[in-house]
């Protein structure tokens, strides 16, 4: 089923929208009428579309909260958040990241 929904003037946040699953979301949702804006690493937005505002945050950071507050900034609302951002070596549970160095290696 082919479900096309008008979303001209609504803005969406999608994490990890640099690649993957995260990029086909938001290129739909831009389809859609969307303002996008894409957070993801630094070295993932660079061949994004320049109607995208794109926001670079690693989402594990200390200052990743702060950061995010960019994400509304010049638009009236955040209407579509997407959360999708995030990559765990498959040798390592996610857990034991955490607890053994506090931070994403």
């Amino acid at each position: 089923m082919n479900v096309v929904q008008d979303l001209a003037g609504k803005h969406a946040v999608v994490t990890g929208a640099g690649r993957g699953l995260g990029l086909a979301i938001a290129e739909r949702l831009a389809r859609s009428g969307a303002a996008i804006t894409a957070i993801d690493l630094e070295g993932e937005l660079a061949e994004l579309p320049d109607s995208w505002k794109r926001i670079a945050i690693d989402l594990v950071a200390a200052n990743a909260q702060d950061r995010l507050a960019e994400a509304a900034a010049g638009h009236e609302s955040v209407d579509i958040i997407v959360a999708n951002a995030g990559s765990v070596p498959p040798w390592r549970p996610s857990i034991l990241l955490i607890a053994q160095n506090g931070t994403r290696s």
